[in-house]
């Protein structure tokens, strides 16, 4: 339950985004490992259309660097300002 803040708004919109960042990880994730998926899917039944394959391999390896930066967000994140996970 999130506590009145008393005057602070902003200090709702941290705890807000708090409660809501697993589900946004999760999100980020799961489109980024959809995409993944269809650029395989588009590499596998390009055949011999060399266009159709590299936009396959763009979209695969956008998807991988997206996953990679999801995956860092905390590191990122907590470099960036220390106590963000912080209570």
């Amino acid at each position: 339950m999130i506590k009145p803040t008393s005057g602070k708004p902003f200090l709702a919109f941290e705890e807000y985004f708090r409660i809501s960042w697993p589900w946004i990880i999760g999100c980020a994730a799961g489109i980024a490992v959809f995409w993944a998926l269809f650029g395989g899917i588009e590499i596998m039944i390009s055949g011999s259309d060399s266009g159709l394959r590299d936009k396959g391999k763009d979209r695969f390896i956008n998807a991988l660097t997206g996953l990679l930066v999801i995956g860092l967000s905390g590191m990122i994140l907590e470099t960036l300002n220390p106590v963000f996970f912080g209570q």
